[in-house]
């Protein structure tokens, strides 16, 4: 994965439609992060896709990346793994399209809140996507 700090341990579901692109955003700070998305100007990187029920340790990664990966009815679990698999403070990024939460955007962010992470800065919303940063309390 390119532009990943030297120690830095991820969880990346790369999509076709987001081109992987979030996973450039991995080690930078959240604002760095916004910035980059809203520009488009981060360079592709490529990322693997970790199932469910991972046999990652707790508390082993700095970064999960999601992208199209809220899509199905157990969208609520895959923030549990996130949980369960960022170190305190680690960084939550998600990718998701605005069409699945188009009046459910409430429902989405305190959902990420109840599994134990912080909003950081406004979901944004840009074309087809939402784009939302968390850290993981």
């Amino acid at each position: 994965m390119r532009n990943v700090p030297l120690g830095t341990e991820s969880l990346g579901r790369a999509c076709t439609d987001c081109g992987g692109k979030l996973v450039g955003m991995i080690g930078r700070s959240p604002e760095q992060a916004r910035q980059l998305a809203k520009s488009q100007a981060f360079p592709l990187s490529t990322s693997v896709q970790v199932p469910l029920g991972t046999p990652l340790e707790n508390q082993s990664l700095d970064v999960a990346v999601f992208c199209l990966s809220l899509m199905g009815t157990n969208w609520q679990e895959y923030l549990q793994e996130a949980h369960r698999t960022l170190k305190p403070f680690g960084q939550l990024f998600i990718a998701e399209p605005q069409k699945k939460w188009t009046g459910r955007v409430t429902d989405l962010t305190q959902t990420i809140s109840a599994a134990g992470f912080r909003l950081v800065g406004d979901v944004e919303q840009r074309e087809a996507f939402l784009y939302i940063s968390a850290v993981r309390e």
